[in-house]
């Protein structure tokens, strides 16, 4: 039987298991900060691609820093912060997808893609910090039908883009969609770090995806 990390502690069930989560976030915080700002860097070429990568860097951060900060803090802070780190889901789905938006579409539906992804990620910003009391399981929907929006321009996203940026956009929201299954068990000893783990690996996918869509500008 696992021995508890913390008594007061609602999130972990072992030592073990809170120290597997801190090392999750450290990554992605890693991943966040040395790897924003290295992307960030390659895409000056192109202010276009240099503000939808800042964007991109930024909703990462903000992510793995609400994550951070709400499950590592003391249990009486834990409600209100909690809001935030569901908030910064938002921010990052929107900031994942404009750098792809902004490559992959022409036009009217360009703008349309990225206006309706933020206007669905900043309601849900609003709704999770002033709206309570909403069912868990609508968020999980809205949350997986933002991450899928994509979809509604395959053809447009699959002629855009390269095949191999196309089964990263692909691999990181199997990723998410994956660790949902482990974040909802709440029986599990180590269900926050796998589920957080599948978190980094789809923001590294989405991150090497968004990579390979900067290197023509290198050669710039």
């Amino acid at each position: 039987m696992p021995v508890s990390a913390n008594v007061t502690d609602p999130h972990y069930k072992s030592v073990s298991a809170r120290r597997a989560d801190i090392a999750v976030h450290a990554a992605g915080l890693f991943l966040a900060i040395v790897g924003g700002a290295w992307m960030v860097w390659r895409a000056h070429a192109s202010q276009t691609m240099l503000l939808a990568t800042c964007i991109y860097a930024l909703g990462l951060l903000v992510m793995f820093a609400c994550s951070a900060a709400y499950n590592f803090a003391p249990p009486q802070r834990q409600p209100m912060l909690r809001k935030f780190d569901h908030a910064g889901i938002f921010v990052m789905i929107a900031g994942s997808y404009t750098p792809f938006f902004l490559v992959a579409l022409d036009g009217t539906w360009r703008w349309v893609m990225i206006l309706s992804v933020w206007c669905v990620a900043l309601f849900g910003v609003f709704a999770k910090l002033c709206l309570p009391g909403i069912a868990k399981g609508f968020w999980v929907a809205i949350y997986l039908l933002l991450g899928w929006a994509g979809s509604l321009v395959v053809n447009q996203m699959i002629a855009g883009l390269d095949s191999a940026v196309l089964w990263l956009i692909v691999a990181g929201g199997a990723f998410y969609t994956v660790g949902v299954a482990f974040y909802v068990r709440k029986s599990l000893v180590y269900n926050r770090a796998i589920w957080h783990a599948h978190v980094l690996g789809g923001a590294l996918s989405h991150w090497y995806a968004i990579w390979l869509c900067l290197r023509p500008l290198g050669e710039m």
